[in-house]
């Protein structure tokens, strides 16, 4: 495997080991509110790895611009990864052994250090993904990188619930198969400084950086939260659908999807990309609407797949945007993940918490995308009137 394709490599596996953490949990929390109906013990262990993960998301980047990533942590970064992904393969073995109520605090405890060392080891696998000078192979990392962050969250459960898996053990185990993978691609790997560290000297801040991460922080927001909700959705709205078969549907869609983006859309300019990407937006905002007043599923598809559609076109671009800040590279990919998981988290515990009725959960995801369409438009008009002076 060659150098390039080791790190976009080693990104998706430590991406995918992050997907199993809260993903993986998915078929034993449709399963738990099948059981007993109650959605907020279901749904508190995935809440305490998601509060962890964002945690470890925003306290890497901020040690990133405190200066933290001097030129003896990039010369050890090889060293400090299979320390990284050795410590996750201890946490998830830990977590694989048993699953008793007994230990439910430690069971708690452990997939909070999941999350947080979860977020250290992906957002700096992500800062390696921006290539200098190639600007087609880096938003062709990111475009992987993308459907692989869209498709995980739902092959996972398919391919746990096909194979009978509703233990929350199962999760770790998966996980930790995926860190012992990423060791040995860390060990066979050679790091060139010069190509994948973030550099400490230049780049320059700008208002405009900002509205990308407001972008992109909304744009993950409503599709994640879409996924993180899809059992209880799928339980309360559409009773008596298995989730299997909605998962399955969501995969087969997106899949033909992403790789007709993946193929197509480095062919067009970021700027076109984007702008499809905004129509998609008003679509998907449209579907929201009619949720509130017709809830049928196939609108609810035609939801989760334009949220899907809109990622791939606009998230490539925006990555791009915020990996060529090179001084605040880890700062904005770490901040960025961060919130958007504690906005993710936080909805979800009180939408499960109060026990929400469809119509108050489709309300708030008409507001989310309304709010990503108006970040969208500003960026368009700021962008024109930069390019017109």
């Amino acid at each position: 495997m060659r150098g390039g394709n080791k790190v976009i490599g080693l990104s998706v596996m430590l991406s995918a080991a992050n997907i199993v953490g809260s993903s993986g949990l998915m078929v034993w929390i449709d399963h738990s509110i099948r059981q007993n109906k109650f959605y907020l013990s279901a749904y508190s262990p995935l809440v305490l790895y998601l509060s962890g993960l964002s945690v470890g998301c925003c306290a890497i980047g901020w040690l990133s611009y405190k200066n933290i990533d001097n030129a003896t942590l990039i010369k050890s970064r090889k060293i400090f990864f299979l320390l990284l992904c050795g410590a996750l393969f201890a946490v998830c073995l830990s977590l694989a052994a048993g699953d008793s109520a007994a230990v439910e605090w430690l069971d708690g405890v452990l997939r909070f250090f999941w999350g947080l060392l979860s977020g250290f080891a992906v957002i700096l696998a992500r800062t390696m993904l921006v290539l200098p000078d190639q600007g087609y192979r880096s938003q062709t990392n990111f475009s992987i990188l993308s459907l692989a962050l869209a498709c995980l969250p739902v092959m996972i459960p398919v391919s746990l619930s096909l194979g009978g898996f509703y233990q929350r053990t199962a999760s770790a185990i998966v996980a930790a198969g995926l860190y012992f993978m990423c060791m040995v691609i860390v060990k066979s790997m050679d790091f060139d400084l010069q190509r994948l560290s973030v550099a400490p000297q230049g780049g320059v801040f700008k208002y405009s950086t900002l509205l990308d991460v407001a972008n992109l922080i909304t744009l993950n927001v409503c599709f994640f939260l879409l996924l993180m909700l899809v059992p209880m959705i799928n339980e309360y709205g559409f009773p008596g659908r298995d989730i299997s078969s909605m998962y399955a549907g969501f995969l087969l869609l997106w899949v033909l999807m992403g790789v007709g983006c993946i193929r197509v859309g480095p062919s067009y300019s970021k700027a076109v990309r984007f702008k499809v990407g905004v129509w998609v937006q008003c679509c998907m905002l449209l579907c929201c609407v009619l949720l509130l007043f017709y809830q049928v599923s196939g609108l609810f598809f035609a939801v989760v797949a334009l949220a899907f559609l809109a990622n791939m076109l606009m998230q490539p671009v925006l990555f791009l945007s915020l990996g060529s800040d090179v001084k605040y590279r880890t700062l904005l990919f770490g901040f960025q993940s961060g919130l958007y998981i504690f906005m993710v988290c936080w909805l979800l515990l009180g939408v499960v918490y109060f026990e929400l009725g469809m119509q108050y959960v489709f309300g708030i995801f008409c507001c989310l995308a309304l709010l990503s369409l108006l970040f969208s438009c500003v960026s368009i008009v700021i962008t024109n009137r930069f390019n017109t002076n």
